[in-house]
């Protein structure tokens, strides 16, 4: 290059970028076609880069864990590369990670995964169902863009790291333990391949499989389905309804387990814990036998027939019994009104595998589930911790020489008697009971330190979780409840009640002191769910400036409203005129207390359903005033997106958390008033006074072993 050009050069460079493009142009139009044509080809290499493709593995991996699930899944079909990147374990792991509540993978054995198996191939498409068709597309969720996938007409089919046969792909652990055994009459499966490498002593978790499973349950609770649709067998294109089965006290029996309840069933907690249970067929106790005598009269009032087996038959004693262990993780623990406490397998099919008796004298009317420190004989100090969660969370590893936690139940009767039980490892029998209360005990709750309990005799008692001796006494005082206290739960510092008298009370859990209280319907409160923590999900806005939510609860009404509260924490520098009388007092102490304020949330609201329409009101219906339920709310339970409530009105349904609005209204799964009603991710459980049990399953057809 010469002197000049190199001179010309930097004079063209230093041009604006308006009179360079132009001359470009010029240059481009003076130059022969060819040279064109091999111009562009030159840029175009230049603009295809792959700059992800071409970085190191771990900073493309990084990158791409910034986008969303929908970015990831678009990106995957770029190149092959590229969808390699795309299905790497970390991006998904951070996915689940940033989920709202975090997406963590349940503690699964190869046990339990072939309990996931059957009940899949039980599953027929054929099957008739209360909700309309089974068979499922993910175009009908919305969720078509994003999977990647051809619809089929199950899609159990189409999940992400599937076989031919339909089933999840995972590594056995062929060295260290053989797999399940087949059924009998069945030829033995064969070892399935998988992506992993090396055998593993328990099955690997695809995040991704977990993330987008996640997403389908998540939508298919949440999408809005008129009423319309609920009628048997009614399906559209674009709608999606789940499977139902209803459990009766003799369905147990005909799949191998101890017959079900014989009479109304108050309160059900489902469990998540890998446990062991030890199955003792033909066996009747003293205690039980006495239970189960021939009774005058049924559930309806009418004389009960000896030939309705499991209903009003008297148990036969058996001279020999058969005993065997049954293993999972999906369980479900219910209290009935004949007394009785029975442990369910519900995978593959619902059984009842151990009953827990002796305890009452009256009806078992709530009962709640805590995994509990297990104490070291030698030195007497835990070994373990709990957090306090409502559900157990996933338990310790099966290949850890003892565990460091173990799984109690704390039930209250009619007696006025609470009692404790072993799950796991008890024979069925109490391990302590006391007289609480001169009372019923309506409702009981806890952490795993300890629990706090109230009655109809106006009282709510704080007991130690592992003696049940009493901690804390709040009487029928001037500052207490006017009327029976019908719902209760606790944190670490406060107890929050609600009574027939209309009001939500907030206590100190210290020493029973009054720090909130909040006249919250017009008539009684019956029921309330509670949420100890403070959760994005909550839908709170803060009143005054500073204030710290700590919990939110949602309380059903004999009015049939159903209303959402948060549990607030006032800062110090909060006006006086916005705390009461006692608080003032309080400034005036050497440490002043922690304030306290009830502040109101959504007020859950339905579509008019009512036969007969009314004259139109700016405030809705006049008749039902669009509260969906029309008698009195029994049960509530608070999910991450969605409320469950069961009513006298024979009715359960599910609300949208955040807006308050009917998603869907189950009607049909019971034929008298539901008196429980809990969940999970994936279904819906209620019980009421037919003494049925009916599982409402959102995870029909996906794989949900890990969920």
């Amino acid at each position: 290059m010469t002197k000049s050009f190199l001179e010309l050069r930097r004079q063209l460079l230093g041009l604006s970028p308006d009179d360079r493009r132009d001359l470009v142009t010029e240059l481009l139009w003076s130059l022969p076609r060819q040279d064109v044509l091999r111009i562009h080809s030159r840029i175009s290499d230049m603009m295809q880069k792959d700059i992800v493709g071409l970085l190191p593995p771990e900073i493309s991996v990084r990158i791409l864990s910034q986008l969303s699930a929908d970015d990831l899944l678009r990106c995957k079909a770029v190149s092959r590369a590229w969808s390699k990147l795309c299905d790497d374990q970390a991006i998904w792991i951070c996915l689940c990670a940033r989920n709202t509540p975090a997406i963590v993978p349940q503690h699964t054995t190869w046990n339990d995964l072939e309990c996931h198996r059957q009940r899949a191939r039980a599953a027929s498409p054929n099957a008739s169902r209360l909700y309309g068709d089974e068979s499922f597309e993910y175009a009908d969720d919305g969720d078509s863009h994003i999977m990647a996938m051809t619809p089929s007409p199950s899609a159990r089919r189409t999940v992400w790291e599937r076989n031919s046969s339909g089933l999840p792909t995972y590594q056995r652990a062929v060295a260290f333990s053989p797999p399940p055994a087949a059924p009998t009459g069945t030829a033995p499966e064969p070892v399935i391949p998988s992506h992993l490498g090396l055998p593993t002593a328990f099955p690997r978790v695809s995040y991704k499989h977990l993330y987008l499973v996640r997403r389908i349950l998540a939508r298919r609770m949440t999408y809005l389905r008129p009423a319309d649709l609920e009628t048997p067998g009614r399906r559209s294109g674009t709608s999606w309804n789940p499977r139902v089965v209803i459990i009766n006290p003799t369905s147990s029996q005909e799949h191998g387990g101890l017959p079900g309840h014989t009479e109304s069933i108050y309160s059900l907690h489902l469990i998540k814990r890998h446990m062991n249970i030890s199955c003792r067929i033909g066996e009747v106790d003293d205690a039980l036998y006495s239970l189960l005598a021939p009774v005058s009269n049924d559930i309806f009032g009418s004389t009960a027939s000896p030939s309705r087996s499991g209903l009003g038959a008297s148990p036969v004693r058996s001279s020999t019994s058969s005993s065997f262990h049954v293993s999972g993780r999906d369980w479900l623990l219910s209290a009935s009104r004949d007394k009785t406490m029975r442990l369910w397998q519900l995978s593959p099919t619902p059984r009842v595998v151990k009953v827990f008796a002796g305890g009452h004298t009256g009806s078992i009317l709530t009962h709640f589930v805590a995994e509990i420190p297990v104490e070291d004989s030698s030195s007497r100090s835990p070994l373990g911790s709990y957090s306090g969660a409502r559900s157990p969370p996933k338990s310790p590893s099966p290949m850890r020489d003892s565990p460091k936690t173990r799984l109690v139940a704390i039930s209250g009767g009619g007696d006025g008697k609470i009692c404790l039980w072993d799950i796991e490892h008890g024979d069925g029998t109490p391990e302590k009971t006391i007289q609480a209360h001169s009372d019923s005990v309506f409702f009981l709750r806890g952490d795993d330190e300890k629990v706090v309990s109230c009655s109809k005799d106006r009282t709510i008692r704080v007991f130690d979780i592992r003696t049940l001796e009493e901690l804390v006494v709040i009487e029928d005082t001037s500052d207490g409840h006017r009327g029976a206290i019908n719902a209760v739960d606790i944190t670490k510092e406060f107890i929050v009640s609600a009574s027939g008298d209309r009001t939500i009370k907030v206590w100190d859990i210290n020493d029973g002191r009054l720090r909130a209280s909040l006249d919250a319907h017009v008539r009684g409160i019956t029921s309330m769910a509670f949420e100890p923590y403070s959760s994005s999900l909550a839908g709170w806005k803060p009143e005054v400036p500073g204030s710290v939510l700590c919990a939110t609860l949602v309380t059903g009404s004999s009015d049939a409203s159903i209303k959402t509260f948060h549990v607030v924490q006032l800062p110090p520098s909060a006006e006086l005129d916005e705390v009461t009388f006692r608080d003032m007092l309080d400034l005036d102490a050497d440490e002043p207390r922690v304030r306290y304020a009830i502040q109101p949330g959504v007020e859950y609201h339905a579509v008019c359903a009512c036969p007969v329409p009314t004259r139109p009101s700016p405030s809705g219906c006049m008749r039902c005033f669009n509260r969906g339920h029309t008698e009195l709310v029994r049960s509530l339970y608070l999910g991450d997106q969605v409320t469950l409530s069961a009513s006298y009105d024979k009715t359960i349904k599910m609300w949208e958390r955040s807006t308050g609005r009917l998603i869907f209204d189950f009607s049909g799964c019971h034929k008298g008033s539901v008196f429980a009603i809990t969940g999970d991710h994936t279904r819906v459980v209620s019980s009421g006074i037919d003494a049925k049990i009916a599982i409402v399953d959102f995870a029909d057809g996906l794989d949900t072993a890990f969920v």
